[in-house]
């Protein structure tokens, strides 16, 4: 048996596995990918920032309200104690907006077919298309998470939670942040 599966529908799977219920024989195997979708940068460029304070706030938010809001970092452990073995974990990390200049500070792994394995680009353009894919998915939600997370669980106004996103937002467009997520 084979399973692939990514984004949290893993509780149940895990639940069921650490119940007894074993469905994987010996031999077989999972996948499970998932990401940790706070923000961070390795120069401390995202410090005191007001794209900071948006996902502080927001991962507060809904961490009050119950929900695993970074499960990727956990993966590996949940795994473990549900007794699976031969646990291997990757990870890989996304740019956040245009500013990737460095080859040695950005790189993302990727399958070259010619060479049937693994391979790690430093193509800046690809890196910088990534991280504008990676901001344009964030800014798409920016508000409207905001809204449903301040607004339910922390008390926040329309107005206020409008203004934190409109300053991260711009902070976010900043070439001077060097923000990352973990995949």
């Amino acid at each position: 048996l084979s399973v692939h599966d990514r984004n949290f529908a893993l509780f149940s799977f895990l639940t069921l596995y650490s119940n007894g219920e074993q469905i994987i024989k010996p031999g077989g195997w999972v996948e499970f990918q998932d990401y940790d979708g706070y923000p961070y940068s390795e120069d401390g460029s995202l410090n005191d920032t007001q794209l900071q304070k948006y996902y502080d706030e927001i991962y507060g938010a809904f961490e009050t309200a119950g929900y695993e809001t970074r499960p990727g970092p956990k993966l590996e452990n949940w795994f473990k104690d549900a007794g699976f073995v031969n646990v291997r974990t990757e990870k890989f990390m996304i740019p956040y907006g245009v500013w990737p200049k460095d080859h040695h500070l950005v790189s993302f792994p990727s399958f070259d077919p010619k060479q049937k394995s693994n391979i790690v680009h430093t193509d800046l353009f690809l890196l910088e298309k990534i991280g504008t894919w990676a901001q344009a998915g964030a800014e798409a939600g920016f508000e409207s998470v905001a809204l449903a997370a301040l607004t339910r669980y922390k008390n926040w106004t329309k107005e206020e939670v409008i203004r934190l996103a409109s300053e991260a937002r711009a902070d976010g467009r900043r070439c001077d942040l060097h923000v990352l997520f973990n995949l």
